[in-house]
């Protein structure tokens, strides 16, 4: 269980327990670095996210694009880094039972306007 506190002056001190495990087939959503307990014990943890091409919101595109998001997997005595793609091959990582699938990502690109790594909030739907 992860504990956060703070000082509250005069009051006292106030702790947060973090976000509990997430049920399966639910989806919820990573920054990059934040990692997400599931049911069963299975921790996800969004790495990076190494391409975006998808269309720009001010542009007319023929290709809706793809975003590659580079997730950690920590299940089953297993830990394994891979890709998972929003639109191409592959867009399911399957590691000790455990299935996770890209199911959006924020914000939308804006033409000519680079997206910091630390903006993207990845949402994920994981199965087992």
């Amino acid at each position: 269980m992860k504990w956060s506190c703070v000082l509250l002056l005069p009051a006292g001190l106030a702790c947060d327990t973090g976000p509990g495990p997430v049920a399966m087939d639910r989806e919820f959503t990573l920054a990059v670095g934040q990692s997400q307990v599931v049911d069963g014990g299975a921790r996800l943890t969004l790495v990076d996210v190494p391409g975006d091409s998808r269309c720009p919101r001010q542009a007319v595109c023929v290709y809706a694009g793809n975003v590659q998001v580079s997730l950690r997997v920590e299940a089953g005595g297993r830990d394994t880094t891979g890709v998972v793609n929003s639109l191409e091959q592959p867009q399911v990582m399957t590691v000790a039972g455990i299935q996770a699938r890209v199911t959006g990502v924020q914000p939308i690109p804006d033409a000519g306007v680079p997206i910091p790594k630390d903006a993207y909030r990845v949402r994920l739907r994981v199965k087992g």
